[in-house]
């Protein structure tokens, strides 16, 4: 696993992806205006999102109710109602409207890309979310399959370990970076791990809390999200 670390020691700089507030796509802005104007005009609407926070996955429900005085963090196109905590964790996300289904579809808007290390058999993945949250006591996160049991409520950890090619990863900030068992079929495997972290983050998978002693995800109803 040091070996791991070394070979990462030139990429040591603090990368903090970017937030922007949710971006609510032209199909919903449109839907939600006609469905605004369609309400009785002595009631003054809204569109609401309300996120339901569980322990491997986010729900969302929206809706239009009635107007009510609220302070948020950005402006929207459209009246919107959410509460702080809901906004925070929707930031970079998207907002649409899907006419053929005739829901809105909310999402979070990943972006992985790889980039190659001094070793052939070593990628290291950037993605646009905090992997381990600014808030934890530690800051850097070193793994490999033996320690994939006393993690196993860590869905993120189990998905790419369970890869028989691969052999350990190591975690900052936003990025993994993953050893593979040898560097032949490179950009295959290098496809599918891809793929694998993709999933989990537009899955709305958590950040990681670490401490000496415990490795958590925890959903924004257990911590303050920057």
């Amino acid at each position: 696993m040091n070996i791991l670390k070394q070979v990462l020691s030139f990429f040591d700089k603090e990368t903090i992806p970017p937030l922007k507030p949710l971006q609510i796509e032209q199909s919903a802005i449109e839907r939600i205006q006609m469905q605004i104007a369609s309400r009785p005009k002595d009631i003054k609407s809204s569109f609401r999102i309300e996120l339901v926070f569980k322990p491997n996955k986010v729900e969302y429900r929206v809706g239009f109710v009635e107007s009510k005085e609220q302070e948020l963090l950005f402006s929207y196109p459209v009246p919107i109602q959410m509460n702080k905590l809901d906004e925070k964790f929707l930031q970079n996300c998207t907002l649409e409207y899907d006419a053929s289904s005739g829901n809105f579809l909310l999402f979070p808007d990943v972006l992985v890309s790889a980039e190659n290390t001094p070793s052939k058999n070593i990628i290291k993945f950037n993605i646009n979310k905090n992997i381990i949250h600014p808030s934890s006591e530690l800051k850097e996160l070193a793994l490999d399959k033996t320690k994939l049991k006393e993690n196993e409520n860590i869905t993120l950890f189990q998905n790419l370990l369970k890869l028989d090619y691969i052999l350990s990863i190591f975690i900052k900030n936003n990025s993994i970076s993953v050893e593979y068992n040898d560097s032949e079929n490179i950009e295959e495997k290098e496809s599918k791990t891809a793929d694998t972290i993709l999933r989990y983050f537009t899955d709305f998978g958590y950040p990681l809390l670490l401490t000496v002693n415990k490795i958590k995800t925890y959903t924004p109803n257990n911590i303050n999200f920057l």
